[in-house]
């Protein structure tokens, strides 16, 4: 609810009518865009804490180490929770073998209408690819143009839904990530009369929806996550787009003189 009311307010400032009034036709341009993230330096910052502590079922406690230490193939300590879950054959406790990215590329496309010399709108999406990673969203957006000359200045933002896969190393084992991503971004941008050249970075809180973690063996896990965890899914990055359309202000209209002398 309070994600709805914000989205709300902010496309209320956004798309104020003083915003979006548009005098003359102006500019438009549509192309493919490539990015990258490149805060934090493994995505995402943490995964859900009933992933990480592999905590699913009620088994009792500190029941996966009455028979020693256990140890992930990272080396992490699996005694360290009490109440992670065991393998029933084994009894050892069991762990995720997910893994944060630390590189990735996005790729898709970007339309953008100018509504004045002030204003622009637009859409994009775009698949992001990774190791054992899939990222897929599509976001409405809108910027004010801050400076207008050789080179223009931007700054913006929009909201979108989104997509969000993170595979394990072996087996049916995934997490799931339905989500909203919330943008702010700033930038600039080139023109020739039909194109125009576009370097931008962002901020990005990709808020999470219905997590859902599938394990190794096929178990399917749901709501294994909190639609508040805005912080595990911070990112920041950088894009480049390349445009091609009319990018031509229209030219102003000469006021004419009144006949019959001087007003």
């Amino acid at each position: 609810m309070r994600t709805t009311t914000a989205a709300l307010a902010l496309a209320g400032v956004l798309f104020a009518p003083e915003a979006l009034a548009i005098d003359d036709p102006y500019m438009w341009g549509v192309g493919p865009r490539v990015g990258t993230i490149v805060v934090p330096g493994k995505y995402p910052i943490t995964f859900p804490t009933k992933v990480e502590n592999y905590n699913f079922i009620d088994q009792g406690k500190g029941s996966g180490c009455a028979t020693g230490e256990f140890f992930d193939d990272r080396g992490n300590d699996l005694c360290d929770n009490e109440k992670r879950d065991v393998d029933p054959d084994t009894g050892e406790p069991l762990y995720h073998t997910l893994e944060q990215v630390r590189t990735d590329v996005n790729f898709g496309g970007d339309f953008v209408f100018y509504l004045n010399k002030q204003y622009r709108v637009g859409a994009l999406g775009y698949v992001g690819m990774g190791k054992r990673y899939l990222d897929i969203a599509v976001m409405p957006k809108v910027d004010k143009i801050l400076l207008e000359d050789q080179i223009d200045v931007y700054a913006g933002g929009g909201i979108g839904f989104g997509f969000q896969r993170f595979s394990g190393v072996a087996g049916a084992e995934k997490l799931k990530v339905p989500y909203f991503p919330v943008r702010a971004n700033v930038g600039a941008l080139t023109r020739t009369p039909n194109a125009a050249f576009q370097l931008g970075v962002y901020a990005q809180s990709s808020v999470p929806g219905n997590q859902s973690y599938v394990s190794r063996s096929g178990e399917v896990y749901e709501s294994v996550g909190t639609p508040l965890a805005l912080f595990s899914y911070l990112s920041a990055g950088i894009e480049f787009t390349t445009y091609f359309g009319d990018f031509e202000p229209p030219k102003k209209k000469k006021g004419g003189k009144k006949k019959g002398g001087k007003k």
